[in-house]
């Protein structure tokens, strides 16, 4: 049964006192995920939880990167996240992050022009994104609306942290224009 916008208030309110009491006795009460990027998080307080945001660019703008920067600040503010890729395949991924975290050009990784030492800085990278990236479920299956409404359904935690951000790559793949 649905509730008048008085009782929505109050409801909302008392929640509000609850979380506030909360937090000065020193509990971590989240409404935001942090994004790491420190404009967003300190202006915004990063995104809010349970609220849709869509990121929209032309191709190339970095918009997948976006993405990821999302996911991983979102991981290591200790939310679960779920990642869904429409059109870039596991290993290409993979390699921007190896990438980012190491200063390796990506043409580079691809070509398998690396060195030892270029190769032992991967490997620390991703002993050091352990951490947060066991946060993180990519998903690189083609999948419909409802294939992700009930994977998102499904997924309630993602390493041990409960699923607070859902991002998805190329929504496009999902229906045709029409149907979305």
């Amino acid at each position: 049964m649905r509730e008048t916008w008085d009782k929505v208030l109050r409801r909302n309110a008392k929640t509000l006192r609850e979380d506030v009491r909360r937090r000065a006795s020193g509990e971590r009460v989240r409404r935001h995920i942090r994004t790491g990027f420190s404009a967003v998080d300190e202006a915004y307080g990063g995104l809010r939880i349970g609220v849709p945001t869509e990121i929209v660019a032309h191709t190339g703008d970095g918009k997948s990167a976006f993405m990821k920067q999302l996911a991983e600040g979102g991981a290591k503010d200790g939310a679960g996240v779920l990642m869904v890729f429409g059109e870039d395949p596991e290993d290409a991924t993979a390699e921007r992050q190896f990438s980012g975290a190491t200063g390796i050009d990506t043409m580079d990784i691809g070509r398998l022009d690396l060195s030892d030492a270029q190769l032992k800085q991967i490997d620390l990278a991703v002993e050091e994104s352990a951490p947060w990236a066991k946060r993180i479920l990519p998903v690189f299956d083609h999948l419909d609306v409802d294939d992700v409404i009930n994977l998102v359904d499904e997924t309630t935690s993602v390493g041990g942290a409960p699923l607070e951000l859902v991002l998805l790559d190329y929504v496009q793949i999902l229906a045709d224009p029409k149907e979305l």
